[in-house]
Parts: structure tokens; sequence; C-alpha cells
């Protein structure tokens, strides 16, 4: 029994849009399910609770998303558009992956340091790990990794991935590698709101196999990787930060998406922070969710 969560989360910065905070692997024992159903109105009603609660001292907007059926549940705030920086990687490793672009063995060597078009994007992963494939790329959402796929990528790849993730995207000239590698990293020329990026995840994840690097990559970023802050005992979550500023702002905020999938979709967005705490926050949800019930 799963779910997709997806949250975003605010705090002032984070150094070089890099994520925040890592702790060592857990090993989830067997998956433990929930007894007992909710209605569609009462699932409605106590999912609209905890996310007003979580959310109401920052201002936060969050949607919630039926699995199987992608049926709007609840929804809290506004629905304001952001760059979603990170979010984007794993959208763009799927679409590399069925493209032959990219294998799940395609290892990169990351210098921890990335300049593209006067801007500073370091990585923040564990410096004992320099060799990574696509699996442990996604799982420390290595900016130097992906800056390698957009590389490859053509003008029109890269307009393929949007156009079959439905995300809108300005038309920008992608024949420069520079914009090519800025966008597929999700900090430029592309804007999101927490139903299109949660429509766009729990459409990936459908049609994902559950050994693919695209999986197996958002679970690892959980267990001891950038999003490790979402993790819950005992269940195993998938998930994905991201940390972007929009276009004439000096602040940035954090975006969090998770799974635990044939459940539901969570997406919550604040407007400054980053992923680290967006993962956090993310999982105090989660947690709550599991303990009322919510199906």
């Amino acid at each position: 029994m799963r779910f997709l969560l997806v949250a975003a989360f605010g705090i002032t910065s984070c150094a070089g849009l890099g994520e925040c905070s890592l702790q060592g692997p857990e090993v989830y024992p067997k998956q433990v399910a929930t007894t007992g159903t909710q209605t569609h109105s009462e699932t409605t009603s106590v999912s609209t609770n905890i996310l007003q609660d979580h959310l109401r001292v920052n201002k936060a907007s969050g949607v919630l998303l039926d699995w199987k059926t992608g049926r709007l549940l609840a929804s809290v705030g506004e629905q304001h558009a952001a760059t979603p920086g990170s979010l984007l990687k794993p959208l763009v490793l799927s679409y590399a992956l069925r493209r032959g672009i990219v294998s799940a063995n395609t290892t990169v060597y990351c210098r921890r340091t990335l300049h593209v078009a006067n801007r500073s994007l370091p990585c923040t992963h564990p410096t004992d790990q320099p060799m990574l494939d696509a699996q442990g790329a996604l799982a420390f959402s290595c900016n130097t990794w992906f800056a390698s796929v957009a590389r490859r990528m053509s003008a029109q790849d890269l307009e393929e991935v949007f156009q079959q993730t439905h995300l809108r995207h300005s038309s920008a000239q992608f024949n420069d590698a520079d914009t090519r590698i800025l966008t597929a990293l999700g900090l430029e020329h592309v804007s999101v709101s927490p139903l299109q990026i949660g429509t766009a995840y729990r459409a990936l994840l459908l049609h994902e196999s559950h050994t693919s690097a695209v999986w197996s990559g958002l679970r690892d970023s959980v267990v001891y990787g950038m999003a490790n802050n979402a993790r819950v005992p005992g269940i195993e979550v998938l998930g994905k930060t991201g940390t972007a500023s929009n276009a004439g702002t000096w602040w940035t905020h954090g975006w969090f998406v998770g799974a635990i999938s044939d459940r539901f979709v969570l997406v919550i967005y604040l407007p400054h922070g980053d992923g680290g705490a967006a993962a956090a926050l993310a999982g105090a949800v989660l947690r709550e969710f599991l303990s009322e019930g919510v199906r």
C-alpha cells in the first residue's frame, strides 16, 4: 500500500542551489499496511485539515491527488507557479533512458564545481563518491551528471520532455548548450504549479518499473540521499528535492516530491525555502497522514 508525496518548503537560501541534509543509510522492514478504509469525503476532510495545520504558519499551498485516478482530493492555498529546480531531473532522466541518450550504467566524474553561463552550481553530495551512475546521480541530485545529459540532448529532445510532461516552459532557443543545461536543471525557462508537477510525477511513476534507475534513484534519495529528511521508519518512500529562485528574486523556494505508490500524490509549495527543509516538512505530513489512516 503506497502513495506519492510531493512537497515544497521554504527557507531563505541554499548555497549554489544545492540540496541539504544527508544522513546514513537505513534499511526498511516489510511495508506496513493500515487497517480500515475512508470514504472520499472523509479522506478530503482529514487530509485538508492536516495540510492546513502544517502549511498555515508558512503560508504554503498544497494539493492532494488520488494515485490511481488523478482526482483532486484536497487543495489548500493558492496555486503559484515557480521554477522547479531539481524536480525536473527524474523527468529528464526517464526521457534520456527511453531514447538511449544515456543508460543506467552511464557514469560521470563529478568535480563538484559546475559553472554554466556565469552561474555557479556546485554539487553538495559527499566527496567520497565522485563517480556516479544514473541511479546514484538522481539520489544525490548531481548537477554535473545531469548537465552532461543535457549536453547530449538535442533541442528537440528537451522540447519533447516538456511536451510529454505538459509542463509550462518558454520558447527558449534550446540549441544553445548552456540554455539546455539550465533548463534541464529546472533553473530557467520553466515554471510549474503544485498541481502540474504532481500530475507529471504521478504519470512518471505509473509508467516506471520498480527496478528502473528512476524508481531506484528516488528511493535511494530518501534512504541516504538529498531527500533523507523525508524518511519514515517502516515505509519505503520515494523522494526528490528541488531548490530554485524565480526570475528577479534573490531568495530560493524549495520542493519535495515523494512516493508511496498506489495511494495518492501530495504537492506542497512555499515561496521561500530549500529542498532539505521541504523534505523535513513532507516527512512530518506523511507521518501524520499514516497515523490518521489517510488512504
